[in-house]
């Protein structure tokens, strides 16, 4: 985005719609915003954006901040990262400070190689962790949504195995918010689990398909979390991770993969965009250290001739 003195003009009208036709409101408001444009010389970026608010001669109330955002948000032009930003100002004038978890995050590399290594005590265990794990990470879901799945969830009556992701339903009740939702689950682990469901005896499969039991035949969430937290740190050599981490992965996946942000925080089910900027930022800083290593590996080599 590239501001101009046309914003001036645009924003004077946004003011005058939202009925703040005072003048000396206005004429205030326009002079913030003249300082606004003055101070990022055309360029969106952060480090101009926090100079913009610790601007001792100029200290920006809430209202006027929150009015300038909400006009920037209207720009068809923004990109994603100043879409980021425009939030990331909005986040620091209401709290004056961002909050910056820490997740742990596992590679897919990692996740394959934890599904094709672990090996509990018996077949059956070991195959129903794997199947949680392939539900969770395809369909995003939280561990309670996925341990109360029963066989009509599945929507098999629908399932093309043409399709590479298939519906199912994640119930009210199980679900954060109680709202309930649609997720998608790559079809390929929805087969996986039917050829399963067939290898059990007559009597559990006929509970399961009746609905009497989840389709994991009630077993626990917490001996998945207790399978999960082993396994990793057996295989993987990683401490303290817990199934919730899947979520993590599956969201940079999205991202990574060129699924748009609003697109992503809708498969995340996300209450709020700003928890997945999150992992947008988390992304940005993996690629800025690899970048950060190649260049000095380029740096370091011998160059001939």
């Amino acid at each position: 985005m590239i501001l101009n003195n046309q914003h001036l003009k645009d924003f004077e009208t946004y003011l005058i719609n939202l009925k703040l036709n005072k003048e000396l409101t206005i004429k205030r408001y326009i002079s913030y915003y003249k300082t606004f444009l003055g101070m990022f010389a055309g360029h969106f970026n952060q480090k101009t954006c926090d100079s913009f608010l610790k601007n001792k001669s100029a200290p920006l109330p809430k209202s006027m901040v929150k009015h300038l955002l909400d006009f920037l948000k209207r720009e068809e032009s923004l990109n994603t990262d100043e879409q980021i930003e425009i939030n990331r100002i909005g986040i620091l004038k209401q709290t004056g400070k961002v909050k910056k978890k820490v997740y742990k995050i596992l590679t897919k590399d990692e996740l394959n190689k934890l599904i094709k290594e672990t090996q509990l005590s018996n077949n059956y265990e070991t195959a129903i962790f794997r199947l949680k794990i392939c539900f969770q990470f395809s369909g995003a879901m939280r561990i309670t949504e996925l341990h109360y799945l029963k066989y009509k969830d599945l929507n098999i009556d629908s399932l093309d195995e043409s399709q590479i992701n298939h519906k199912i339903t994640i119930r009210p009740e199980t679900s954060k918010g109680k709202k309930g939702a649609i997720v998608y689950v790559q079809t390929k682990y929805i087969l996986h689990y039917l050829k399963f469901l067939n290898s059990l005896n007559e009597k559990t499969r006929g509970q399961i398909t009746n609905n009497e039991v989840t389709i994991w035949n009630d077993t626990t969430r917490e001996n998945y979390s207790r399978n999960f937290y082993r396994q990793t740190r057996r295989i993987l050599g990683k401490e303290k991770f817990t199934p919730h981490s899947l979520r993590h992965l599956r969201c940079t996946d999205l991202l990574t993969s060129g699924l748009s942000l609003p697109e992503t925080s809708r498969f995340m089910r996300h209450e709020d965009e700003q928890t997945t900027l999150v992992y947008y930022h988390l992304i940005k800083e993996d690629i800025s250290d690899a970048l950060e290593k190649l260049n000095k590996n380029i740096i370091g080599e011998k160059v001939n001739g």
